[in-house]
C-alpha cells in the first residue's frame, strides 16, 4: 500500500455509501481512541466526501467545501503523501520538525482540513441561523471590527498565525462563518496546531472566548453519552481549561 493511500485511508474512507470515517474509527487511530463519537459525522449531516484535485470554488482554488445538503469535497494536494513526512528546520526552536507542524504547514496539514469541513457541517445543522449571522459571535470581536477587511481571496497574504487580534488566521476574518470553522479547525487539528492556539488563548482574550463559545456549542450538539474515550471529547475538556 503506497503513503497517499494509508494516508487517504487515515482520514477519510467511505462504505456502502454511509459515513464511515476512519475519525470515529477506534481501530485506525494511533491512540486507540475514536476521534469523533460514533455518529457525530452523521447527526452534523455529513453523508458523502469526495477527495478531488485542482478543487476549485467559485472559481478560485481551495482545500475544502461542504454543502447544505451533506456533501464534502476535499482537495487532495500533489505530494500530499510526502508532507506528511517532511523535515524542515524550525528556526524559532532551533530544532528539525515535521513539515505539517510548522506554522505554514499547519494551514496546509488536510487533518485540519477536515476538521474545518466538519465544523461547517455542524454549523449547518444547529438550530438557528448561525451560517448566516451571528451576532453573539460578532459581539466577540474588538469594535469596529467588520469580517472582509484583512483578507482578499484573490490575493491572499502569507500564512501567518494570529495575524488579527481575536483571529487565528488571515482566513478566519473573510467572515464569520470561516472564522468558527478556523477556530474548530485549531481544536481538533494536530496536537501542534492545538498548542499554537493555547499559546494564543494566553495573550488573546477574543480568541479565547471564541473557543469557549465553540467548546459550549459543540458540547450542546452532542450532549449524548458514549463520547468519553473520543479524542474530541478529550479536547473539549482541555480547550475549556486551557482557554479560560
Amino acid at each position: 500500500m503506497s503513503r497517499l493511500t494509508k494516508l487517504l485511508r487515515s482520514i477519510v474512507s467511505m462504505k456502502q455509501g454511509s459515513m464511515k470515517n476512519s475519525f470515529f474509527n477506534n481501530s485506525n487511530t494511533s491512540l486507540g481512541s475514536a476521534r469523533y463519537p460514533r455518529g457525530y459525522w452523521i447527526k452534523a449531516g455529513a453523508e458523502s466526501v469526495t477527495l478531488c484535485r485542482n478543487l476549485k470554488v467559485l472559481g478560485g482554488p481551495a482545500l475544502g467545501t461542504t454543502s447544505f445538503t451533506g456533501s464534502m469535497f476535499l482537495n487532495v494536494q500533489d505530494r500530499i503523501a510526502s508532507y506528511n513526512s517532511s523535515i524542515i528546520f524550525d528556526d524559532s526552536t532551533g530544532t528539525w520538525i515535521n513539515y505539517l507542524d510548522s506554522g505554514s504547514g499547519s494551514a496546509w496539514d488536510p487533518r485540519g482540513t477536515i476538521h474545518h469541513e466538519l465544523t461547517h457541517a455542524v454549523d449547518h445543522h444547529v438550530p438557528g441561523f448561525i451560517t448566516f449571522f451571528d451576532p453573539e459571535w460578532d459581539k466577540l470581536n474588538y469594535p469596529e471590527f467588520q469580517y472582509g477587511n484583512s483578507y482578499d481571496p484573490k490575493n491572499p497574504p502569507a500564512q501567518k498565525i494570529n495575524p488579527v487580534p481575536g483571529f487565528v488566521s488571515y482566513y478566519a476574518t473573510e467572515r464569520h462563518i470561516e472564522d468558527r470553522a478556523e477556530i474548530g479547525r485549531a481544536t481538533m487539528a494536530r496536537r501542534s496546531t492545538y498548542n499554537r492556539l493555547v499559546r494564543i488563548c494566553q495573550t488573546d482574550p477574543i480568541v479565547a472566548a471564541k473557543v469557549r463559545k465553540t467548546v459550549s456549542e459543540w458540547n450542546q450538539f452532542w450532549p449524548f453519552p458514549g463520547a468519553e474515550n473520543t479524542e474530541w471529547k478529550t479536547r473539549m475538556i482541555q480547550a475549556e481549561q486551557d482557554c479560560r
